[in-house]
C-alpha cells in the first residue's frame, strides 16, 4: 500500500503546479482568510528512506503534528513513523526515529508557479533520522541521516500536499556512509478540520 502511494507522484506532481501560488510572497490560508497566530496542524504519509551508497531502501508510515502560521511559517513539531519494511537491503528488523524536532518549517516561492515548504533547523540540529537495522538476528547497525531538505506543495483541497521530489535536498549521514535521497508525501491537516491551502 505504502510503496502504490509513493508511485502517484507522476501523475501527482503535474497537478500541483496548477495549485500553485503566483509570483510573490505565499502563506497559509485559512478557509480562505490569513492566519493570524498559530494554529494546530497533522501531517502524515508514507515516508521512504534510500541510501544511495549502500543500496538499503526503508519505507515508514508517518503521523505528526505540527503548527501552521502566521503567514509562511509552519512548524513539525512530533512526527513517529511505524510500520517500517525495508525494500531494499538486509535488514531483518528496522527502525525510524525522527531526531532534533521542533522542526521549523516555511513555505516559500523559489521560482513563479512553484510553492515548497522548507524543512530546517528548529534549534536543536537539523532535521534528522535515525535509522536501526538488525542483520542476521543479532547484529545491529545504527546511523543518522541529516539535512534541511524541501517539499513542493499542492493544494487538494480541503487540504494541503507537500510531495518530495527531485529537488528535495538529500540527507548526509555519518560513518562516510554517504546520502539518503527522501522520498513521500506529506498531508497537511488542519487542526480545525477547515480547508487548508497556500495562496
Amino acid at each position: 500500500m505504502m510503496r502504490a502511494a509513493l508511485l502517484v507522484f507522476v501523475a501527482v506532481i503535474g497537478s500541483l503546479a496548477l495549485g500553485a501560488a503566483s509570483a510573490g510572497a505565499v502563506e497559509w490560508l485559512d478557509n480562505g482568510n490569513k492566519i493570524a497566530g498559530s494554529q494546530a496542524l497533522s501531517v502524515s504519509g508514507p515516508l521512504l528512506l534510500d541510501e544511495t551508497t549502500n543500496k538499503i531502501e526503508i519505507v515508514c508510515e508517518t503521523v505528526g503534528t505540527g503548527t501552521v502560521g502566521p503567514g509562511a511559517a509552519d512548524s513539525i513539531t512530533g512526527l513517529t513513523l511505524a510500520n517500517c519494511l525495508t525494500l531494499v537491503g538486509g535488514c531483518e528488523k528496522d527502525e525510524v526515529t525522527a531526531l532534533e524536532l521542533p522542526w521549523k518549517t516555511e513555505v516559500q516561492e523559489p521560482k513563479a508557479g512553484e510553492s515548497r515548504d522548507f524543512i530546517a533547523n528548529g534549534g536543536k540540529g537539523e532535521p534528522a533520522y535515525l535509522v536501526k537495522c538488525e542483520l542476521l538476528g543479532n547484529i545491529k547497525q545504527e546511523v543518522s541521516c541529516a539535512g534541511q531538505t524541501s517539499v513542493v506543495l499542492g493544494n487538494v483541497f480541503p487540504d494541503v500536499l507537500g510531495l518530495y521530489d527531485v529537488k528535495s535536498e538529500t540527507l548526509s549521514c555519518g560513518f562516510g556512509i554517504g546520502n539518503t535521497v527522501v522520498s513521500g508525501e506529506i498531508l497537511y491537516v488542519l487542526g480545525n478540520k477547515d480547508p487548508l491551502a497556500f495562496g
